[in-house]
């Protein structure tokens, strides 16, 4: 993905709250190329992200403040401290939004040889009885994401907090 391309996401990104938007031309856009989606994907959640944990991120970033008509012998130099803050604060939300991100919990994997049965138990209650010669890989903080391969057939219990 190129900086030309993810500029093109912030700008699509930001007009987007136009009342003007141009639908037809962001759509053409994504659909050109598979990088486009990404980037804007990139945008939308950083987006997103800050706005979740505004109050965390305001607690990181000393304020700033702005030049006013009053001086402007010194807006130069309250403009380069204006610039500044901003580079503090792309660098602050570049260390703290990882960190304030839970890190995806690693999937299970579960093997049955031939002739040998297992019972899995699911957080949520739910119990899997895979069957001889199966592989089922649980997947999600929830465990919501399920894959059954084998030979053979296994049995879902679901639990009370259902799925």
């Amino acid at each position: 993905m190129t900086e030309t391309i993810l500029d093109q996401a912030i700008a699509w990104h930001r007009a987007q709250d136009d009342a003007d938007f141009d639908w037809d031309g962001f759509t053409l856009w994504l659909e050109a190329d598979p990088a486009h989606r990404t980037a804007f994907d990139s945008i939308a959640l950083v987006d997103a992200r800050i706005v979740e944990h505004r109050a965390t991120l305001a607690a990181l970033v000393p304020p700033v403040d702005m030049p006013g008509p009053a001086i402007a012998a010194e807006a130069p130099r309250r403009r380069r401290r204006w610039v500044g803050g901003g580079v503090a604060a792309a660098l602050a939300l570049a260390v703290a939004i990882p960190a304030l991100r839970s890190p995806a919990p690693q999937p299970a994997d579960y093997r049955t040889g031939p002739g040998q049965g297992r019972t899995i138990l699911l957080k949520d209650g739910s119990r899997i009885a895979l069957a001889a010669s199966s592989h089922l890989r649980v997947e999600g903080a929830a465990q919501d994401r399920l894959a059954l391969e084998g030979s053979a057939c296994s049995t879902f219990l679901i639990g009370p907090g259902g799925r």
